[in-house]
């Protein structure tokens, strides 16, 4: 408690529960309506110092380093008001080093070595002298408050019990317990509850401790959670509603928190916003109500449109959102992935041989995936060219990774805003390209092995009917001995003599195929040979079924075959082209598709 101010001390039971999340937003929320320090007492993990500091070596001052002050100045009287002048005069010296705004001034925690030291000469080293920890941070809130009277203090604690952590319970004015929505860290909270509760027993100050319950799981409503845990805090808790706030589980402001602590101006329209705004107004009533802050003074002002929100926000909103872009690059090269695993899929499931590719599909496939990452990569380059720009145009000072001041100049406001107008006018234009370019990779995959498939199966579905129909005339010549007429087996040519379809459906069907087919898979007719004619005395020993492929044409290619005494053919050919004619002679194919097809 200070008599110039109103102190906040936010703690957990332990740590990432989202406790410095809650502690850097309130702060820069309550900021805008006042003076706020805002302290990082954790000197073990320093969370809040991480995120606002890019280097230790950089820092100014740090509470380790007053905390090491104190215990080696000679000074005797160790009174809280003589500790409050020192450390008033040190941090004055260094406000302006320290300042994150015009109205937020940050304290850091510690530096690595620092941390360890300063922990123990605060268990060990002063308890001789009865300098505890309560004293310390009473003292370094008293200087903060002297400093800016009637500014609000924010204490950032260590998750878990230490003795910073209850010395900042005892000593505030409204002490938050973040806690997640689950009975492993609620745990924890009632451990540091109960033991906040002692050392209020014997001390002065009277602790008023509140709890915010943080991540709460969509499929867990509100109602649920407070029966869960409220009739337990009810009874231990000296306030009337000793749940605060419930922040809703919001997974997509994880990442964001690396980038910028202060999710909550960049998404406003987020329940973390929304809330924080909501628990800001809950202290400033709180403090308002208690006279420790001025309602004139703490009242918000009203932001003109050239302010509200400022360059720097618009600035990181845009950046935040064109990060879809090198994203896009990367979904196009998926579609195009995904596009080639589903023609190999396709191709395997066609029974497709791979001896050769397509190589014109092969480059089709490379071009568009390279240029969808041009694209990509492009937007990416010149948006990040424009925000490192204004990063180090407006970074005042090495600590500050952002700056959400007023200090933007009119001539960045309107190369900003212009710039985004472009970019938005742009992105339509992009994604309409993008997507037509993956339609036309998709289709350009799609129809040729559509067609081909087509093909393939009406070339498998002649091959088959042609040996149905051989089947049947082989059984035939078994009855009778004979493809047309007895005799005896002589070496012959390839048979020439066409036989009419109707002339030997006559003779197959019913009794040996019941239903002969008299076209092929492209409705073309079969042509069916013999060495002899039908009708005539002599023999006729070899017979062919022939196709003639796609477009209907006989070819000249099989009129050398020669037929050897036992009736089989010597030669066989193999082709790689739908027009190409299919035959099949004496119970084999002579010449039928083999690998790719064209």
């Amino acid at each position: 408690m200070s008599e110039n101010g109103f102190v906040i001390a936010i703690l957990s039971g332990k740590g990432g529960v989202g406790k410095t999340t809650i502690s850097l937003n309130l702060a820069k929320e309550l900021s805008h309506h006042g003076p706020v320090w805002l302290i990082d007492i954790d000197l073990f993990n320093r969370g809040a110092t991480s995120a606002l500091w890019e280097s230790e070596k950089q820092i100014p001052l740090s509470v380790a380093e007053l905390i090491l002050d104190a215990e080696r100045s000679a000074v005797h009287d160790d009174s809280m008001k003589t500790l409050a002048s020192r450390f008033s005069e040190k941090l004055s010296a260094s406000r302006s080093l320290l300042a994150y705004d015009k109205h937020l001034t940050f304290v850091p925690a510690a530096r690595a070595v620092e941390g360890k030291e300063a922990s123990y000469v605060l268990w060990h080293g002063m308890a001789e002298r009865g300098l505890h920890a309560e004293i310390l941070l009473a003292a370094l809130v008293e200087a903060c408050t002297t400093i800016t009277p009637g500014g609000i203090v924010v204490l950032d604690g260590h998750g878990g019990l230490d003795e910073l952590s209850l010395a900042a319970a005892l000593i505030s004015d409204t002490c938050y317990i973040v806690n997640e929505a689950d009975l492993i860290t609620f745990t924890g909270s009632l451990t540091l509850f109960r033991e906040i509760l002692e050392q209020a027993a014997k001390s002065p100050h009277e602790a008023w401790v509140e709890f915010i319950i943080n991540r709460v799981s969509p499929n867990q409503s509100i109602e649920k959670v407070a029966s869960q845990f409220g009739p337990m805090l009810d009874a231990m808790s000296p306030a009337p509603d000793p749940v605060a706030v419930y922040f809703p589980l919001e997974p997509e402001l994880f990442g964001v928190f690396g980038q910028d602590p202060f999710v909550a101006e960049l998404y406003t329209r987020y329940w973390f916003s929304r809330k924080i705004k909501f628990l800001s107004e809950r202290v400033l009533e709180a403090g308002t109500a208690t006279g420790a802050l001025d309602k004139q003074q703490w009242k918000r002002p009203a932001r003109s449109k050239a302010q509200a929100p400022s360059v720097r926000t618009a600035l990181k909103r845009e950046w935040h959102k064109r990060g879809d872009l090198l994203l896009l690059g990367w979904l196009g090269t998926i579609s195009v992935l995904l596009a080639t695993l589903v023609w190999l899929l396709l191709s395997l499931l066609l029974k497709e041989t791979f001896s050769r590719s397509p190589p014109s599909l092969l480059w089709f496939l490379v071009i568009g995936s390279l240029t969808i990452h041009l694209i990509g990569t492009i937007r990416w380059v010149r948006v990040a060219r424009l925000h490192l720009a204004n990063i180090r145009e407006l970074r005042g000072r090495p600590m500050r990774r952002l700056r959400f001041g007023d200090t933007e100049s009119a001539r960045l406001r309107e190369e900003v805003e212009s710039q985004v107008k472009q970019k938005k006018a742009a992105r339509p234009l992009a994604v309409a390209g993008c997507l037509i370019l993956v339609v036309g990779i998709l289709i350009a995959i799609a129809v040729p092995n559509y067609l081909t498939a087509l093909q393939r199966s009406r070339q498998k579905r002649t091959m088959a009917d042609m040996r149905m129909i051989a089947t049947a005339w082989e059984a035939r010549a078994t009855d009778v001995n004979r493809y047309n007429a007895a005799g005896q087996i002589s070496e012959s040519a390839f048979p020439q003599e066409n036989v009419p379809s109707a002339t030997l459906a006559e003779n197959l069907s019913p009794t040996y195929i019941r239903a002969f087919p008299r076209v092929d898979g492209w409705s073309n007719p079969f042509v069916f040979s013999v060495d002899q004619s039908f009708g005539t005395a002599k023999p006729a020993m070899a017979y062919a079924v022939r196709s003639n492929g796609r477009d209907g044409k006989p070819g000249e290619i099989m009129r050398s075959v020669q037929v050897t005494k036992d009736g089989q053919p010597e030669t066989s050919i193999k082709t790689a082209n739908f027009d190409c004619d299919i035959i099949f002679m004496n119970g084999v194919f002579v010449q039928y598709p083999e690998g790719v097809q064209q």
